[in-house]
C-alpha cells in the first residue's frame, strides 16, 4: 500500500484499524505489508524492486478472532503495524510490480503449504505505477499468472492518484472481475471499510474447499449440489457452471479447476446474495448427480 497524503493516510490507517477490530474480520488469516517501505526487509521500492523483500510481510500471516486485542495478539499486532508505520517513502516512487509481485510470491507459497485454504491478496494503492516495470499489462500478467498457476486471486483498491482502469484491468487479470475505486471525501473512510468488508465476505462465504472424503468414501465432483436458503424465501438448487465466464450475472457455482477441483466458488450474483443476507444457509450435498441446468 503506497500513501503520498498525510489526510489520505489517516483515514485509509483509521479503515484498517477499524476492520481489524471488527467482529465481521474474525475467522480470516491476515499478513501485512507496506510499500514502498523498507520494514521488514530493504529493497521494496522503486531502487531495489525488489519482490523477495516485498514478500515478507511486515506481520506475519496470524488468525483474528471475534475477540478484541490484547486478547487477539493478531489482532494487536495488525494495529500497531498501521499506526506506526511511516505513509511511504519520500522519492521511492509507486513500484506496484515489485510489490504486487513479491505479495503474490508470498500467497503462491502460502497456498502451497496449505492448500485447502484461500489465499488472496489485497492490492491498496493511491497511485499509479511509477518505478520498477510500470507497464499495467505486465503487472496484470502477475495476478493473471499466479491465478492460472494454483488460484490466488488479486482484489485491487484504488485510492484518489490511481487509476479505475488499471485496478480493473488488474482485479479482472487476478479473477475479480472489477477494481475498486476509493474517492477522497467525507465518506473515503467508510467507503474503504466497506470494500474490505465486502472482500471479506466473498473469502469467507463464497468461495469453500471441496467435501473431503471420510472413510472409504470418494468425493465424486459430479454428484456434488449446493442448495441455497435466503431468510425469506425457499431452498432451491443452484445450477452448476463451466467457469466463472459462464455465470454471466446468473446464479450458480463453479470449481477452480473442473478437471482436478479442490474449491467450489459461487457466482457473483450468488455471493452477492449470499453476503447480503446474514441468515442466508448454503448447503453442499453429495451423492445425488449435479444439477447443471434449473428447469424453467
Amino acid at each position: 500500500m503506497r500513501n503520498g497524503m498525510d489526510t489520505r493516510w489517516s483515514l485509509t490507517s483509521a479503515a484498517l484499524t477499524d476492520f481489524f477490530k471488527s467482529a465481521d474480520a474474525g475467522g480470516l488469516e491476515l499478513a501485512l505489508r507496506f510499500f514502498p517501505h523498507d520494514q521488514p526487509a530493504d529493497g521494496c521500492n522503486q531502487d531495489g524492486c525488489d519482490a523477495a523483500a516485498c514478500g515478507m510481510p511486515l506481520v506475519p500471516l496470524g488468525a483474528l478472532t471475534a475477540e478484541a486485542a490484547p486478547a487477539d495478539a493478531q489482532e494487536a499486532a495488525l494495529v500497531d503495524a498501521t499506526m506506526n508505520s511511516a505513509p511511504g517513502m519520500a522519492g521511492q516512487g509507486t513500484p506496484i510490480y515489485a510489490a504486487h509481485d513479491g505479495a503474490l510470491r508470498w500467497a503462491s507459497a502460502q497456498h502451497a503449504a496449505t492448500p485447502s485454504e484461500n489465499s488472496v491478496v489485497v492490492l491498496v494503492t493511491d497511485g499509479q505505477a511509477n518505478g520498477c516495470e510500470t507497464d499495467i499489462d505486465e503487472i496484470s500478467k502477475l495476478a493473471a499468472d499466479a491465478l492460472a498457476a494454483d488460484g490466488t486471486r488479486t482484489y485491487a483498491i484504488g485510492l484518489t492518484g490511481s487509476r479505475v482502469e488499471d485496478m480493473d484491468q488488474i482485479a479482472m487479470s487476478g479473477g475479480t472481475t472489477k477494481g475498486i475505486f476509493v474517492g477522497d471525501g467525507a465518506n473515503t473512510k467508510q467507503d474503504l471499510l466497506d470494500a474490505l468488508g465486502a472482500i471479506r465476505g466473498q473469502v469467507l462465504d463464497c468461495d469453500f474447499a471441496m467435501p473431503e472424503a471420510q472413510g472409504n468414501k470418494v468425493v465424486d465432483p459430479a454428484l456434488i449440489n449446493v442448495n441455497f436458503t435466503p431468510s425469506s424465501g425457499a431452498k432451491s438448487t443452484l445450477p452448476q457452471v463451466s467457469n466463472e465466464g459462464a455465470c454471466s450475472g446468473a446464479s450458480g457455482w463453479y470449481y477452480d479447476d473442473a478437471l482436478n477441483p479442490t474449491r467450489i466458488i459461487l457466482c457473483k450474483s450468488t455471493c452477492d446474495a449470499v453476503t447480503a443476507d446474514p441468515m442466508a444457509a448454503l448447503e453442499i450435498l453429495l451423492g445425488c448427480q449435479t444439477v447443471t441446468d434449473i428447469p424453467k
